[in-house]
């Protein structure tokens, strides 16, 4: 396992006022006194430090399709221009489909399939969108395989943190992590019987049924608590296999 020397990070909005980019923020706010950042993005309230290096995706105001497709191709030609290859490269989605990790916090490809008919606003609006969420649906399904292709610096096929679309990529996953509430979530059964261990915080119920450093690694909310079981993943796969045996056979059990 290589050690973790630089990070890129990619998403089109790194704010708070940004569903995902908030979460990002936080990633970044967390790693920016110990270890250098290169973020592109077309907005961004990351905290100046020598460590962290922006680089401003220019963009048009809309439509949002146009938005989405020209960050990808600017901050994909951004990216490639640089010369310097970080550690490791994380997208939101489908942002930059090369990723070596993926933070999926909404998936546009089930969306497209479980709510198109529910897609509203006039012709030209509803149309809009529809292109958008195929467009980020194209590119979100490159990232996760990028993702799980990529053995990466942590060792981790994909990362990740929402329940909407995990199942759909879980025949190439090494592990499925969950660290947010929510009351007894049924996505980490189906985890478990996928065949993947769990890396989840003290959800209301999970800790229940698996074994903590057997089935899972039941942790805290904090940066220690998640660094430590992504050590032990990235550095021994063969415990991933094993660990991921046991679950299956103990959701097999209920």
């Amino acid at each position: 396992m290589r050690s973790i020397t630089s990070v890129s990070i990619f998403d089109q909005n790194i704010v708070r006022t940004s569903p995902a980019g908030s979460c990002v923020l936080r990633i970044v706010e967390a790693l920016a006194g110990y270890i250098p950042l290169h973020l592109y993005a077309n907005r961004t309230y990351a905290p100046e430090s020598k460590l962290v290096r922006k680089t401003k995706i220019p963009l048009p105001p809309g439509p949002v399709v146009v938005r989405s497709v020209l960050f990808t191709l600017f901050s994909s030609f951004a990216y490639w221009l640089t010369g310097r290859r970080p550690s490791i490269s994380i997208s939101t989605e489908g942002t930059f489909p090369f990723c070596d990790l993926c933070y999926e916090h909404f998936c546009h490809r089930v969306f497209l399939h479980e709510h198109r008919d529910s897609i509203g606003g006039g012709a030209l609006r509803r149309t809009a969108r529809i292109l958008n969420h195929t467009s980020a649906a194209f590119t979100e399904r490159i990232a996760f395989r990028s993702a799980a292709d990529h053995s990466g610096a942590t060792g981790f096929a994909s990362w990740v943190f929402r329940t909407m679309c995990g199942h759909i990529y879980w025949p190439r996953m090494r592990s499925y992590s969950l660290p947010q509430y929510e009351v007894f979530p049924l996505v980490c059964l189906q985890a478990a019987a996928a065949g993947l261990p769990l890396l989840v915080t003290q959800l209301y119920g999970v800790e229940e049924f698996m074994r903590d450093g057997e089935t899972d690694w039941v942790i805290e909310r904090t940066t220690e608590s998640i660094a430590t079981p992504i050590v032990q993943a990235a550095s021994d796969r063969p415990r991933l296999r094993r660990m991921g045996a046991a679950a299956r056979k103990q959701v097999e059990k209920i």
